[in-house]
C-alpha cells in the first residue's frame, strides 16, 4: 500500500480557500496506472485543517508516485496567502 497524507487549511482572513489534491500510481512509461483525486474542495471556513489521505495499491508494472496539490486563495492577494499544504508524507 502506497499511501500520501497531509493536513490543507485556508489562511485569513477568509479561511475556505480552494485545494485539490491528486495522487497518481505511474509506470515506467509515465502513465498513470492509479489515481486519487480529491477534485476542488473548500477548506474549512472556521481556520482549521482537514486531513487528506489517499491510499494506492501497487501493482508489478508500478514505478513511480506523482503528487499534486493545488491551491486558490478566495481573496485573489498575491503573495504568501491562499491555501496552506503541511505535515505530507508519503
Amino acid at each position: 500500500m502506497i499511501t500520501f497524507s497531509c493536513e490543507v487549511m485556508g489562511v485569513g482572513p477568509k479561511f475556505a480557500d480552494k485545494y485539490q489534491v491528486v495522487t497518481e500510481l505511474l509506470n515506467a512509461q509515465g502513465q498513470v496506472i492509479d489515481k486519487r483525486d480529491s477534485g476542488v474542495q473548500d477548506c474549512r471556513d472556521d481556520g482549521l485543517s482537514k486531513d487528506i489521505k489517499h491510499e494506492l495499491v501497487p501493482n508489478q508494472n508500478a514505478c513511480a508516485v506523482r503528487v499534486t496539490c493545488l491551491g486558490k486563495d478566495i481573496e485573489y492577494w498575491a503573495g504568501n496567502f491562499g491555501t496552506r499544504f503541511r505535515n505530507e508524507s508519503l
